[in-house]
């Protein structure tokens, strides 16, 4: 999992996402935010979230009271009262913070995974300088993973599936935000991310678009990501397939490929095993068909 190099030198030393936001984080964002459990307990996550804006429990892992209210406001659409500047704000905090911060229970939903897509779409909205920090936060989130190096992924994630996602952000982020970048340096990180899509998969016979697209709001979002990416001309090769793959035209052909290199993968694993012969047949059969 780990990166090319130069991505890690473009963009490891961006600002912290997290302090940045709390410095523009308002007390009627976190009024806002507070209320959002139906308006339960609204004077302890109060008190909570003006902790963590105040930059006085990043260290302590979230509690009920405030993480509930701030998953909730992490899928919000809008927020009328605050205004757009004011709601893409509010996410980012919310975002920011649960994946920064982390949760006592050790047994929550696998947040860093569904936290991308608000953070991306929000940064987006903001500007530049949000945008270049999430892209730092990014590459220490899969530097983070690549220390694990499998044997320890987060509580709530299948194994290796949480770094694609994040790569694959960060992908789209380089593509569609940052001109200086080369033809050769883009295609050879796009090659690498789109290798990493077809080999890491959370299923059998499940592609990672498939997955990308598990629900409405995340196809949607993804799906219009990658088209604008698509829309640059920057894209190439392999990694310009998985960016079409996801964008809707070629989803039965990326599936196939990802198959094959299952399959690749299966014989070396069984190369000794007898039914190893058997199983390549089998899902070169499954390729052909899908084609």
């Amino acid at each position: 999992m780990k990166l090319p190099e130069w991505v890690v030198q473009r963009y490891g030393n961006a600002p912290r996402l997290l302090e940045m936001v709390c410095a523009v984080t308002t007390d009627e964002i976190l009024d806002h935010i507070s209320v959002a459990d139906y308006s339960m307990d609204v004077e302890v996550h109060l008190r909570e979230l003006h902790r963590i804006r105040n930059g006085e429990r990043w260290d302590v892992p979230l509690a009920w009271e405030p993480r509930e209210v701030m998953q909730l406001c992490r899928w919000s659409t809008e927020a009328p009262d605050l205004g757009e500047e004011g709601f893409h704000i509010m996410r980012v905090f919310c975002a920011e913070g649960l994946r920064r911060i982390g949760d006592e229970s050790e047994n929550m939903e696998p947040d860093d995974v569904t936290l991308l897509e608000p953070l991306m779409e929000s940064c987006l909205a903001l500007g530049i300088q949000w945008i270049r920090s999430l892209m730092g936060e990014t590459v220490r989130q899969l530097q983070v993973l690549d220390e694990l190096d499998g044997e320890e992924y987060l509580p709530g994630h299948v194994e290796g599936v949480e770094g694609v996602y994040w790569m694959y952000g960060l992908y789209l982020l380089v593509v569609l935000t940052d001109p200086d970048v080369g033809e050769a340096e883009l295609s050879v990180f796009g090659e690498f991310v789109a290798e990493k899509a077809v080999m890491m998969t959370p299923a059998p016979n499940t592609s990672f678009v498939e997955v990308l697209e598990f629900t409405q709001s995340r196809r949607d979002f993804w799906k219009t990501t990658s088209l604008l990416a698509l829309d640059t001309g920057r894209t190439s090769g392999t990694a310009e397939e998985l960016l079409i793959a996801v964008q809707g035209s070629a989803g039965v052909a990326w599936k196939a490929r990802t198959m094959a290199s299952r399959g690749v993968f299966y014989l070396r694993l069984f190369q000794f095993i007898p039914t190893a012969v058997q199983i390549m047949i089998d899902v070169r059969k499954k390729v052909r068909f899908e084609d």
